[in-house]
Parts: C-alpha cells; structure tokens; sequence
C-alpha cells in the first residue's frame, strides 16, 4: 500500500452518487465507501441545478451516510452555478466539497476563504493547465484535503485517443497530481473507471495508481468499491511486516542503536515511521470494517 501522510481519514474509496437519483441515495446510505460525493456537476442537467440545489438541505437531512465523510461535488468555481453551489453548501452539515476543472491557486483560494475552516476541499485534475498548476493548487489553502485526478476530461482536453485500458498517455499527469498531493501533505486519488462494467478494467487501474503510490480511487458505482478496497487497503501479510518493522527498530533503539537489521535489510528511523503509518491506517481501516 502507499504511504499516507496520515491515516486519518481514509480516502481509499469516493462514491460519486448523482443529486437527482433518489434510489443511488437511498443505497448509498448502506454502502462502505470512505467518502460519499453528492454530485451537482456533470450527472444533472443545466435544468436542474437550481432545482437540486435548493433541494440538498432536505436530501442530506433525511439519509444517514454510513460512517464514511460526505462532500458535495459543486459546479466549477467560476461559473453562476458554482457560485450558488459554493453559498448553499457552505452552511449545510458535510464534510466539504469537491472543485471540479480546478486551474490555478487564486480560485482554491477564494474559495476556502468563502468556505471556512470547518469544511475540506477536494481538488480535482482535469485540464492540461490543471495539470501544470497541480502543485500551487494543492497548496492553495490548508483546507485542501485530496488531489483528484479526472482523467476522462483530461483525456478529452489532451485529444488522446480511446484508451481500451491503455492509460500510457496520461502517465505524466499521474505522476504530476501525486507529486502535487505528497509535495503539500494531501491525499491522492485516481480516476473514475468509467466502464463500471468491467472490474477487470478497474483492478488494472487501481493496481496501477497503487504502483504510482496513490491512496484510492473514485468510483460511479457500488460495484467497484470491493476492487477498490481491495488494493488500496492494508492486508495481513503487510500488516505483520509493518508490525516486525517498527518492533525490530524499538529493539535496536532500546539498545541505543539507530539502525537495525531484519532478514537482511537494514531499516532505519525512515521505515519504522512508514511502517508506523501503515499500522495506524489498518487499525482504522479495521474499525471500519
């Protein structure tokens, strides 16, 4: 698993559940997802914007989100809608929100400044000037939690061709988004998969962004979020190696010594606090299991 620079709260999963789809709310309550994400941008029509907005404050109040952080995902920050958006959900009771299409510093900015302290933001990567200005925006403001990449629009911005699973084109912008995310002390997380059909597709995608050393994945569908956990949480096998880790270095420091040696490796003060964070984060994912 990736290294987190905390192990609180998890950000293995983010279900995207549409505003104007009673029954995917209705489920979601059940659900096991990290983080549940109200959509308000590209799952509802220009037409009911308005209308869903006004109708968040009835929808949140009546459902229970399991034991994972709700956000709502806004319409882009300098848009009408975006605005109206960032007004109501300001005094709504969830966890924060998520800015799509995000370019550059200012706007993250002014906007956790509209939002206040006691919300999160989710930034999201779906543009090439996104991309460049991944590291500013992540650093923006202290209210920024995660970096998302959003590889379809991304895809479309940048004329790649259809991917059939072929993500070779965005490899840079992979790298580029977790870069950003580690450089400001915020999680990472990758794409949807959009055939949410094909969980073959999305286990090689999840493996991948793993090997990029992010923390989870977005998801459109129920179905994915068992893949997902699946590779971004914390098995025995690691669990036991993180415990052998930290144990060993406790031992060789009782003994006044600052590096240690197990089967073979040397392990320093650098692996016994990975391993450290990665026993916190099972213990969490444990508890909500």
């Amino acid at each position: 698993m990736s290294e987190s620079n905390s192990p609180c709260p998890l950000y293995r999963s983010l279900l995207f559940v549409p505003a104007n789809n009673t029954r995917a709310l209705d489920k979601a309550q059940s659900l096991p997802a990290d983080n549940i994400a109200i959509d308000l941008e590209d799952a509802v029509a220009a037409d009911q914007k308005d209308s869903l907005r006004d109708a968040l404050p009835d929808l949140i109040a009546s459902r229970q989100f399991g034991h994972g952080s709700l956000w709502v995902r806004i319409n882009a920050v300098d848009t009408p809608a975006g605005h109206a958006d960032l007004r109501a959900v300001a005094r709504l009771p969830v966890d924060g929100i998520i800015l799509p299409k995000v370019e550059n510093a200012e706007d993250v900015h002014r906007t956790g400044v509209l939002l206040g302290d006691a919300k999160r933001m989710i930034t999201m990567v779906e543009t090439p000037l996104g991309v460049i200005n991944a590291a500013a925006c992540c650093a923006a403001h202290p209210q920024v939690a995660a970096v998302m990449l959003g590889a379809q629009d991304l895809t479309a911005a940048l004329t790649l061709p259809a991917s059939n699973g072929d993500r070779s084109g965005l490899q840079y912008a992979l790298q580029a988004t977790l870069l950003a995310a580690r450089a400001a002390g915020v999680a990472a997380l990758d794409s949807v998969s959009a055939d949410f059909r094909n969980l073959d597709a999305l286990s090689a995608e999840c493996a991948e962004a793993l090997r990029f050393g992010y923390d989870g994945k977005a998801a459109i569908h129920p179905a994915q979020l068992d893949p997902i956990h699946a590779t971004f949480s914390v098995s025995d096998a690691e669990l036991a190696a993180a415990r052998a880790v930290v144990a060993c270095f406790d031992e060789a420091t009782e003994r006044g010594q600052s590096v240690a040696k197990l089967d073979g490796r040397m392990i320093e003060a650098l692996h016994a606090r990975r391993a450290s964070a990665v026993i916190a984060r099972a213990e969490l994912e444990r508890k909500v299991q």
